[in-house]
């Protein structure tokens, strides 16, 4: 007798879609969050929180860097969201995934060496910890009931990290008297986690009204 559960059809047909807009907003982490005059500054996110990091309203303010960790967490929160998400990904591939996120938010390796008292690179081997330790828990069977809701609270946490760092670091980037536009990145980081949040919702609510059926 074959024990496997059954495909659900809810949640199934949100796998393609899923995995666009999962793939659409980490290329969107990467391509430029803000445009500088010429487009000689066009950072992305991951290399905004770097520049945020060396103002020194950034770095001294209280609580220190959170703009670069706002920006930063968001890339965890994306982690997470591969790591539970119903998308019928084989856990080996999910694995993988949560090791290469976890080496994208590694400090250098000087922090090994020299610099582990540098507030930055503290910020970064946490937040790179976080996720490992967060998608292995993510991908353990124990939360296998609770992958949606986690999935719609980690793309709200996402989106709402990502816009607060931007802001904050757009405020930064003000200070420093340098022509800039909004870049197209952070448009397209946004609207795909509220693009999988919407989506996951529905399956939600369409679960609770087949219940209720």
């Amino acid at each position: 007798m074959n024990s496997s559960p059954p495909v659900n059809p809810i949640s199934s047909k949100y796998t393609p879609l899923g995995w666009l807009l999962l793939f659409a907003a980490l290329l969107a982490y990467a391509l430029p969050w803000l445009i500088g005059s010429g487009g000689s500054l066009s950072p992305g996110a991951y290399d905004l929180a770097e520049w945020v990091s060396l103002h020194p309203a950034a770095r001294y303010g209280q609580p220190p860097l959170l703009p670069s960790f706002l920006l930063r967490f968001s890339l965890a929160c994306l982690a997470l969201i591969f790591a539970v998400a119903p998308l019928h990904i084989p856990r080996r591939v999910r694995g993988l995934g949560i090791l290469l996120f976890t080496i994208a938010l590694l400090p250098p390796f000087e922090f090994f060496t020299i610099y582990r008292d540098d507030p930055n690179y503290q910020q970064q081997f946490s937040l790179a910890l976080v996720t490992l330790i967060g998608g292995g828990i993510g991908l353990s069977r124990f939360t296998d009931r609770w992958r949606l809701p986690l999935t719609a609270l980690l793309t709200g946490m996402a989106v709402l990290t990502s816009i607060a760092g931007f802001s904050q670091s757009y405020i930064l980037f003000q200070e420093l008297n340098i022509r800039f536009h909004l870049g197209a990145g952070v448009v397209i980081f946004v609207l795909a986690n509220v693009g999988v949040c919407i989506g996951i919702v529905g399956i939600l609510l369409q679960r609770i009204n087949h219940k209720k059926g």
